[in-house]
């Protein structure tokens, strides 16, 4: 079913490989309602060292696979590659005061809008929005230059 379906792939998007001598400084999901892509966003540290992640799953892939609405929920066609910024772009994620990222009330309706989830784990944190109003200036600031790294569709 549909529902089973975004869930598969919200959690494979989740679902980063790395060595766990790293510690995930925040993790970043979008998805879609209407499902036309998918990604992934880590960022990691290791001492000063520093490493960024993206999942990414190719939807017009699926899409043709799974074209009679069956299915392979083990299958998924999500892969992952590590993101090499340049040093003005690390500089910005490095100094991120994570604490300040929130997300903020819209008084509205969504007819159609995004997943989105950001955790932050060493503060606990863990937020879901809809559409860009409900950012705050912080969280807007991060998630437009994760933004600016992905393809619009696969």
């Amino acid at each position: 079913d549909n529902i089973e379906f975004f869930d598969q792939i919200i959690k494979e998007l989740h679902d980063f490989e790395y060595d766990k001598k790293w510690k995930i400084q925040f993790q970043y999901v979008e998805i879609p309602y209407l499902v036309r892509y998918g990604f992934s966003f880590c960022f990691l540290k290791n001492g000063k060292e520093i490493k960024f992640l993206q999942r990414t799953w190719n939807s017009k892939y699926d899409r043709e696979r799974f074209n009679l609405g069956i299915y392979n929920l083990d299958r998924l066609a999500v892969t992952q590659k590590e993101i090499h910024f340049e040093k003005d772009k690390k500089l910005f994620f490095n100094s991120i005061n994570l604490s300040t990222m929130n997300t903020v009330e819209f008084k509205g309706i969504v007819i159609d809008g995004l997943f989105c989830e950001m955790k932050i784990p060493k503060h606990e944190k863990k937020f879901e929005w809809n559409i860009d109003e409900e950012m705050n200036t912080e969280l807007e600031k991060v998630i437009s230059k994760i933004r600016a790294i992905q393809p619009e569709d696969d």
